[in-house]
């Protein structure tokens, strides 16, 4: 079994860890750690620019104003009954976009939805509109839709979940009026975090905060577990054995192993 995103200093890990050993359980000691990006909403929108650095308030005020003087820049938000209609938009806005692009070769890169999983964050999408948990903001250049964002919350947690922005406005727009949009709309609705969904530079401009996630390993008592455990664990002192030499060539430690 595979428990995934236990917060680093819950002590969730070393529970399941102590629980599974009382069952006879192996477990893996040193699964992997990997860093998420939040936002501290805590105090409105005023609040969270002052949390960030002078640097970014210049280059969010200047990548907006670029946004504007382009053309007409509308921010339409979809909740409760409206999420399905809002979810259609950024559905087909995805598949105008390089994460759904059939010819891309890097499968590290394309990550396209599917039928099945459009269904699944339809039916999320729903079930939490159902108590205006759920929210799609789309952003409209002069009258048509060319990026969107779809969030999911839990009393004062925000999730973002799908980013999208059409490539071929990239020239000319960017993401950052609907991310502003989106913060704001949090903040309106009594969000006090923004959890990111996705580790690159883009959020970590946005970013106050780098959570720490861990991985768990239970294995159990049956022999080929067993060689299964020695196997996995093998492979993970090999990896990060492996990334500890790469950190002490290239000078650059991310924290994620």
């Amino acid at each position: 079994m595979v428990l995934e995103g236990l917060p680093a200093e819950s002590g969730q890990r070393e529970a399941f860890t102590a629980a599974a050993a009382k069952e006879g359980f192996g477990a893996l000691p040193s699964g992997r750690t990997r860093i998420m990006h939040r936002a501290d909403l805590s105090g409105g929108m005023e609040a969270y620019l002052s949390k960030r650095t002078a640097t970014f308030r210049k280059s969010r005020r200047r990548h907006m104003n670029q946004c504007h003087r382009a053309g007409e820049v509308e921010l339409v938000t979809y909740r409760g009954e409206n999420i399905r209609r809002g979810l259609s938009i950024l559905f087909e806005l995805e598949r105008h976009t390089w994460k759904a692009d059939p010819t891309r070769n890097d499968a590290r890169m394309r990550v396209p939805l599917d039928d099945r999983i459009r269904l699944f964050l339809t039916e999320v999408g729903t079930a939490f509109a159902s108590s205006d948990d759920a929210v799609v903001i789309v952003m409209n250049f002069n009258g048509i839709p060319v990026g969107a964002m779809m969030g999911v919350s839990r009393r004062s947690m925000m999730l973002a979940l799908l980013t999208y922005l059409r490539d071929d406005m990239r020239d000319t727009l960017n993401t950052y009026p609907l991310m502003d949009a989106f913060i704001q709309d949090a903040i309106a609705h009594g969000m006090t975090s923004l959890d990111m969904n996705g580790v690159t530079e883009y959020t970590r401009r946005w970013a106050t905060h780098e959570d720490r996630y861990q991985r768990l390993y239970i294995f159990s008592r049956h022999p080929k577990a067993r060689i299964l455990q020695v196997s996995k664990a093998l492979a993970t002192n090999l990896s990060q054995l492996s990334r500890s030499v790469e950190w002490d060539r290239n000078g650059d430690d991310d924290g994620s192993h």
